[in-house]
């Protein structure tokens, strides 16, 4: 058996990198499952506030009530992760779940 040069190690590793940085494709049907944890805070076809903003064309707003910033998958994925002014950090959901969750976003 052959031995693997550094060289050849390295060149293997970064042809599998881009695989490992691609992000997950969403599905909507699943991420409105998911949105029920959601559903206690967010209204998902209204903008009317429950205990947090309606969701309803999240990502056609031109800004956020948060922060000001337009809302953008890498922000709306931010808040999920890190939470809000009130809500709580939900980054331990698998990525596959927040993927499907923003999929579903975007369709309101």
């Amino acid at each position: 058996m052959m031995a693997l040069s550094l060289t050849t190690i390295v060149l293997l590793a970064s042809l599998s990198w881009p695989l490992a940085a691609v992000a997950i494709e969403g599905d909507p049907v699943r991420g409105e499952l998911v949105f029920a944890t959601c559903a206690s805070c967010h209204e998902a076809k209204s903008t009317k506030e429950k205990v947090g903003p309606g969701l309803k064309g999240l990502f056609a707003r031109p800004k956020l009530l948060s922060n000001g910033k337009k809302p953008t998958e890498p922000i709306i994925r931010g808040i999920i992760d890190k939470g809000g002014q009130n809500m709580p950090s939900f980054s331990a959901l698998p990525e596959r779940q927040k993927s499907d969750l923003l999929a579903y976003l975007k369709t309101l």
